[in-house]
């Protein structure tokens, strides 16, 4: 058996933190004392505790705090536990490399995670701060059969994903400003980008990276002063073993989701998070800012909006300002 299917199934084995004994390891992998004890200090290499004793076998720390392919795949649901998944301690930007892959023809659902970003970037080229061990920074590489219109299904149906994961896994509540982050206490927790490759005359993008980045735990040294006052993180950061759970349940939502995108079924779920609504915005048009407000969100994601001479405006991109959250 490959190390690496040894080692997921020790964590299998391990998940709820009893003494697992040597032997039975042994019977379940099929595998020699000695391979075992290779794949033990591979996990631990990865950052998992792991207890050894005599005649007692092996024991997983409760709440250890670490990344991994397995730990991952072990929360995955059957049908997705095979999907490509590329972990690097350090990227500049996970969207990069996802879109270097795409580009090399890497297959549908590539899943590319850093667990630092040095050049993170969400909408409009803004920075995302992206430390070592705080949170969750992903990009998925898809091959949707949508038309090239059609991409904000796709961010729409990532935060809805989003959203749903850490109510699900955080236990928290969460709203979505449009178009698609995603807050906490009036605070972003999530940025959502994605980037296609769109061939003149095609019906369909030949990709679309889908890049996700969320503030899970709080920054040892907090959020740099551009940001402290706008941005947050999901949890207060006791929960360790959080960022693998998270990955594992938003791959599974954006899995169904993108399943059915033209059906939009994710459409009552955005709308009812969605916080801009009743609310005065701001927006830019021209060259001048414009106050309006937001009425409601179409099928198609767009912002309707009712302007002060009681026009009405539907927006289907850009950026806006809620003046009261």
């Amino acid at each position: 058996m490959a190390i690496k299917k040894v080692k997921q199934k020790l964590l299998e084995l391990l998940a709820d933190g009893s003494w697992v004994n040597g032997q039975r390891v042994a019977d379940e992998t099929g595998c020699s004392r000695t391979y075992i004890w290779k794949a033990v200090n591979s996990l631990r290499r990865d950052g998992f505790v792991i207890e050894s004793a005599q005649n007692r076998g092996y024991r997983l720390e409760k709440g250890a705090d670490a990344m991994s392919e397995e730990l991952i795949r072990r929360f995955l649901p059957a049908g997705m536990k095979d999907i490509n998944i590329v972990l690097r301690d350090t990227l500049g930007s996970t969207n990069d490399l996802g879109r270097l892959f795409a580009e090399s023809g890497c297959p549908d659902w590539t899943v590319v995670i850093a667990r630092e970003q040095t050049a993170g970037r969400g909408r409009f080229d803004r920075r995302f701060f992206s430390p070592a061990g705080t949170g969750l920074y992903m990009s998925v590489v898809l091959r949707p059969a949508i038309a090239a219109k059609d991409s904000v299904l796709l961010t729409a149906a990532a935060a809805v994903a989003v959203a749903k994961t850490l109510e699900k896994v955080c236990r928290i509540k969460t709203g979505i400003k449009w178009v698609n982050d995603v807050y906490v206490n009036g605070k972003k927790v999530c940025g959502i980008l994605a980037e296609s490759s769109v061939t003149p005359g095609a019906e369909c993008p030949n990709y679309i990276v889908l890049g996700i980045g969320i503030n899970l735990l709080p920054p040892k040294c907090g959020f740099p002063d551009e940001l402290k006052d706008i941005a947050a993180a999901a949890t207060d950061g006791e929960n360790k073993a959080i960022v693998c759970r998270v990955a594992a349940d938003l791959l599974e939502r954006l899995k169904k989701y993108c399943e059915c995108l033209s059906y939009r079924g994710f459409y009552e779920d955005y709308e009812k998070r969605c916080f801009v609504i009743g609310r005065e915005i701001e927006f830019e048009r021209g060259g001048r800012k414009i106050t309006a407000t937001a009425e409601r969100i179409s099928r198609d994601f767009e912002l309707v909006i009712r302007l002060p001479d009681g026009s009405r405006l539907a927006l289907n991109s850009g950026e806006i300002s809620v003046k009261t959250v």
